[in-house]
């Protein structure tokens, strides 16, 4: 008897991101990975949560920093596509070839015969960055490059020419433009069971009538949220236009549609 399996869709992620992490001990250590939810990512790299990588497993290394990450992409397979790139610069065709060579040039091969990885340097990880959002098939995209320290942003502008930009700026590459955004604040403390836990006691310890204080306490509590913890990580940015959609569409499928001839005219103002 043969059994069918019912595959559960699953939601398309409101935010997908390529991110790039530092070692605090070790700022020469840098990682790169995709991810829908960054707090949760990070947390994992940080070895508070399950999951995480093993180049970022060392006890040594830790903790990562979420220093950059870009956002606007279309889809997961889009995120990984771009991460890849980013992580091959050396590979990547979207790299100019004479940029390739220079990345691998004295490195030598391994014993199955490919060119061996080159290190990650800050400064040629924001140069294939500022490539990669420039040509036309990223660049079509509205990506966005987020910057959380001030250090990583400056390489990145020193290696920008005319394409200056600050927070919420545009810089030019090219013909074409991402937005980049900076937020050097302290981030909220990702450790989320102690802030959960003044919730809980908070709402244990509230009086009727008291809702609206709660309200105005949480929208308070997200104002305050910085760097990769104010990102949105949910449609609630955009529930109000997605709500009004969902009324326009009901109230057009109300009616039917009735096909007029094309030597009908309106009788309206006629006598």
């Amino acid at each position: 008897m043969s059994t069918t399996t019912q595959i559960q869709p699953k939601p398309i992620p409101a935010l997908y991101t390529v991110y790039i992490l530092r070692s605090q001990p070790r700022h020469a250590s840098l990682y790169i990975g995709s991810t829908p939810h960054p707090p949760r990512r990070l947390s994992q790299h940080n070895g508070l949560a399950k999951g995480g990588a093993y180049r970022t497993s060392k006890i040594s290394l830790r903790p990562w920093d979420m220093v950059c990450l870009v956002s606007g992409f279309p889809s997961m397979i889009a995120a990984l596509k771009f991460e890849w790139a980013l992580n091959n610069p050396h590979k990547s065709l979207h790299i100019p070839a004479e940029k390739r060579a220079e990345a691998v040039r004295g490195l030598g091969r391994r014993k199955t015969g490919h060119l061996k990885r080159p290190r990650k340097r800050l400064a040629g990880v924001m140069e294939a960055l500022r490539m990669l959002a420039g040509v036309r098939s990223f660049g079509r995209w509205p990506l966005r490059v987020h910057f959380f320290d001030e250090e990583v942003w400056r390489v990145w502008e020193r290696g920008g020419g005319k394409g200056k930009s600050g927070g919420g700026g545009v810089g030019g590459l090219g013909d074409l433009k991402v937005e980049v955004v900076t937020d050097f604040g302290s981030p909220t403390a990702p450790q989320g069971a102690s802030v959960v836990g003044v919730r809980e006691e908070a709402d244990t310890n509230s009086h009727d009538g008291g809702d609206d204080d709660d309200d105005d306490d949480d929208d308070a509590q997200d104002e305050n949220k910085r760097g990769i913890y104010a990102l949105p990580l949910d449609y609630a940015p955009i529930k109000d236009y997605v709500a009004k959609g969902q009324e326009i569409w009901k109230f057009e499928r109300q009616g039917s549609c009735v096909p007029v001839s094309p030597g009908a005219r309106s009788k309206e103002g006629e006598d």
